[in-house]
């Protein structure tokens, strides 16, 4: 076997039982080794930057994540990740601009994945206007597909934005009137919102 893949196991179970500190040593010590295999040195990379950051060593995990994110194959995750430890370290000036970086990533790869995940993100950060406007986007993008409508419905409700996350319910039935989880998720939003009649409508509606 490899031996390099035997310590990448060992890190992963050091980190599982919360030794940070010695599966971050592994990953180190692996991802120097690994310059002929940038998808597994990238992997160790990213999982060194958390072992980094459960460590308290947020500088140090953030560069890290700079590094991998100069793998335009590894941006996103790197990215992704980079913004939710800024957030952590109650740190939104940072964080809003590595959001930015990741939806304009996403934007230019044409990545729903990324676009969702960069909309939650600001809506984390207290940015619904920023949410929303990603939201919309995606909603353009694919204007037949309930997916869009169902991420604006949460982010509202979340929000607790309930009354126009109801609408963006109805839509996304319409388009998609098959899926059940869409009409669970509107029949508990009217619940909440003292409706309990068009809940029940709603369930009827999906018996049919």
């Amino acid at each position: 076997a490899d031996p390099r893949m035997v310590e990448l196991a060992t890190a992963w179970l050091l980190m599982r039982a919360g030794d940070f500190a010695q599966a971050g040593v592994i990953y180190q010590r692996v991802q120097a080794q690994m310059a002929h295999a940038p998808h597994d040195r990238n992997h160790a990379r990213l999982l060194l930057a958390y072992c980094l950051a459960r460590e308290g060593k947020h500088n140090l995990a953030i560069n890290e994540l700079d590094l991998l994110a100069s793998d335009r194959g590894w941006a996103p995750r790197a990215l992704e990740a980079k913004a939710q430890l800024l957030i952590m370290m109650d740190d939104p000036r940072r964080a809003i601009e590595t959001v930015a970086r990741l939806h304009a990533f996403a934007r230019d790869t044409r990545s729903a994945e990324y676009l969702e995940r960069s909309a939650m993100l600001y809506a984390r950060l207290d940015r619904m206007d920023l949410a929303i406007g990603i939201c919309q986007e995606l909603i353009q993008a694919m204007p037949n597909d309930d997916r869009p409508y169902i991420v604006q419905a949460d982010l509202l409700t979340s929000a607790g934005r309930r009354q126009e996350a109801i609408s963006l319910y109805q839509t996304a039935i319409a388009l998609r009137p098959a899926r059940v989880s869409n009409h669970l998720a509107l029949a508990r939003l009217m619940d909440a919102q003292l409706m309990p009649m068009d809940a029940l409508a709603t369930l009827e509606n999906l018996k049919n």
